[in-house]
């Protein structure tokens, strides 16, 4: 089962996922936490070819939705697990990080 939106994606987010116990939140959780930060497009199931020119026209819808579902699934309102704000803000910082890199490569290309 996935939701609707990220069938679509080229990475699939784990088997665990939705989380369904509190056990597969606290995974996804430690999946954001753990990613570096040279590797922000791996918050959102992305790979490093799909943030490099030629850009594919749909990478930043793609983004948005995964960072919608992030957000439903993170949010402080929602959950009360541990990291879980954390985990948001670096998916928050990781979208903003990839927004402009995806803004920069279409001025420099004319996309």
């Amino acid at each position: 089962w996935l939701p609707l939106g990220w069938r679509g994606l080229k990475m699939s987010p784990p088997a665990s996922f939705p989380p369904g116990s509190s056990g597969a939140w606290r995974t996804e959780i430690e999946r954001i936490l753990s990613i570096g930060r040279k590797q922000p497009e791996r918050v959102f199931w992305l790979q490093r070819s799909d943030i490099m020119p030629p850009i594919e026209a749909d990478v930043k819808s793609r983004i948005a939705s995964a960072y919608r579902k992030i957000n439903l699934l993170l949010h402080p309102d929602k959950t009360n697990i541990v990291g879980a704000k954390e985990a948001l803000a670096k998916a928050a910082s990781a979208k903003e990080f990839l927004e402009e890199r995806l803004q920069r490569f279409s001025t420099t290309t004319g996309m």
